[in-house]
């Protein structure tokens, strides 16, 4: 090891900004100081799917500070391909057009001279809808079911899943169900933009920074070298701050709209409504065993709910096939479109929830056979697929 390494093993190190954070120092993305900022207030659907028949502007237009409205029908337009990991996301093209596709999607941004400003008229816009019939009702066997895509988590068919099955002295065959989970991090979402020259400018709070200006770049259509994005410190992210978030697109079109800096910061509520979550699964796992307690089979088919607007996949069978052996292993993950919000990583995304049920299916065989328990915790798997 080198010098620096080895004083760094085993020593106590301050760390850079930790004076500034316990001191209430550090600057996060909605405390940076900006001269002639304007404020963004998002306004959000109240139905879970349809269209937007009209909002009635002149309404908050002359209220104190307000600067104007942002919606479909003056919001600049976007590119469709941009996106994520997953490849284009529907849930970038905010203001695009006047449909409704999950309850809490931004419809429009007021923009004001102060926060207090923007909200007092965000909350007194009358948006008037076009409701129709949506299906936020999900379950594995739900009729639009789907293989999920496999760009990593396939599946495997390894060994006779069903004649080990059969042969096993204990089998269980459970379900268990996972709910929406948000990370819903200490530091809201916030992000200001604006433009010096032709190059735009942000302050954000996001995990990438890098990556969240390449998409903004495709996005609006500009080259990367003209895009800066800058995050000193996350107050907290858990894989919601991974995505080029609605905070930074709405913020980018009003300081295109209106030409000064704009902030947007969203509040608890809308950080729940439209930032990623993980989505809600559904697993069938059976498992079973010899009578010398040695795992035979594990049949795992969980199923997760996704939005039509963006691809993904929570890789729920992933440590299926690793965490523990048997000479026989089936796994299929199946994805359910609905009408919510698209789902994306959080924290351990797939192995927490596709963990939780294997791990409990194998707890409770060795319940149902205390006897085994001893000789179960004796026989860790190797990590890798197959072995005894």
């Amino acid at each position: 090891m080198n010098d620096l390494t080895t004083g760094a093993v085993g020593m106590a190190r301050p760390r850079i900004e930790g004076r500034a954070k316990v001191t209430g120092g550090a600057r996060y993305a909605a405390d940076v100081p900006m001269r002639d900022l304007a404020f963004g207030a998002i306004v959000v659907s109240t139905v879970s799917r349809g269209r937007v028949r009209d909002i009635d502007v002149s309404a908050v237009q002359d209220m104190p500070g307000v600067l104007g409205v942002i919606d479909h029908r003056n919001a600049p337009r976007l590119d469709p391909k941009a996106g994520h990991f997953f490849g284009p996301d529907g849930g970038l093209q905010l203001l695009q057009d006047d449909v409704i596709p999950f309850a809490g999607r931004p419809v429009a941004l007021v923009v004001a001279e102060t926060p207090e400003q923007a909200r007092a008229a965000a909350q007194a816009l009358p948006v008037t809808y076009e409701e129709r019939p949506h299906d936020t009702d999900f379950s594995a066997g739900h009729p639009a079911a789907r293989p999920a895509i496999t760009l990593f988590d396939g599946p495997v068919d390894v060994g006779d899943v069903d004649a080990e099955l059969a042969a096993s002295a204990v089998v269980v065959d459970e379900r268990y169900r996972t709910p929406e989970e948000h990370c819903a991090a200490m530091e809201p979402h916030s992000a200001t933009a604006w433009w010096e020259g032709e190059r735009l400018q942000a302050v954000d709070s996001n995990q990438g920074p890098f990556f969240i200006a390449t998409v903004l770049a495709t996005l609006f259509s500009l080259d990367l070298e003209q895009v800066r994005v800058r995050t000193e410190h996350v107050g907290g992210g858990f894989g919601s701050k991974g995505l080029c978030g609605p905070q930074l697109v709405l913020a980018v079109m009003a300081a295109t709209r209106f030409g000064r800096p704009v902030r947007v910061t969203l509040t608890r509520d809308e950080v729940f409504l439209t930032t990623a979550m993980r989505p809600a699964t559904d697993q069938r796992i059976r498992i079973g065993a010899g009578a010398d307690g040695r795992l035979r089979a594990i049949h795992h088919e969980p199923a997760f709910e996704l939005s039509p607007l963006a691809e993904y996949i929570e890789g729920c069978t992933e440590l299926t096939k690793t965490l523990y052996a048997a000479p026989a292993i089936r796994t299929r993950l199946t994805a359910v479109p609905l009408d919510i919000l698209p789902p994306y990583s959080m924290r351990g995304p797939g192995a927490a929830p596709g963990s939780f049920a294997p791990h409990r299916r194998a707890r409770r065989r060795a319940r149902h056979r205390s006897r085994f328990r001893a000789r179960l915790r004796a026989r860790p798997s190797h990590g890798r697929q197959g072995r005894r």
